[in-house]
């Protein structure tokens, strides 16, 4: 029997294993059990408000559990599409999970890093030498400073050894020299 019971922190995820014949993990983030329900929850009791305000001006009994089954239905939609996500970084390799996906990377022989800005998220599109591809969210990469300067150290060799990368995600990721702004 285990001793982590549900109601201690820890990770929601544990951080994924080194990549098989790649050295060892140097660093890793995963978020906290009560992070994801905080937010969750957070969540839930905000179409729960929605739903009464709209359950309120609208006086049509017929319609709450429309209402509410709708609201519910957005609300596990947002829980599926938010896995939990873990990174783990080597010397060499980036590797990150996300519910049942496993991706990584070599990050000393990438040859294309893209920054992609979506509605409120910054991805780090990354490509390496042997085909493989990865996404992985900047703030998560960044969260722990071990990880993020493991993975820096290793995207300037690569670098320095031909990778490409547009002048957003070089100034991003401090590859010319600069210290990165926040």
């Amino acid at each position: 029997m285990t001793s982590d019971r549900w109601w201690r922190d820890g990770p929601a995820l544990p951080p994924p294993a080194p990549p098989a014949g790649l050295g060892p993990r140097l660093g890793s983030w995963t978020e906290g059990r009560w992070a994801r329900r905080r937010l969750f929850l957070k969540v839930l009791l905000a179409l729960a408000v929605l739903w009464a305000v709209v359950a309120l001006s609208h006086p049509t009994p017929p319609a709450y559990g429309f209402g509410l089954a709708t609201l519910l239905a957005t609300w596990l939609l947002l829980v599926y599409a938010n896995p939990a996500r873990a990174v783990a970084v080597g010397e060499d390799w980036l590797r990150v999970r996300a519910g049942r996906r496993d991706g990584w990377v070599r990050t000393d022989q990438l040859t294309r890093a893209a920054l992609e800005v979506r509605w409120t998220r910054r991805l780090l599109a990354l490509e390496d030498r042997g085909g493989r591809r990865l996404r992985v969210d900047l703030d998560e990469l960044f969260a722990n400073p071990v990880v993020r300067e493991a993975f820096l150290a290793a995207v300037r060799r690569s670098r320095a050894a031909g990778m490409t990368a547009n002048r957003g995600t070089a100034a991003t990721l401090s590859l010319d020299g600069q210290e990165r702004g926040t």
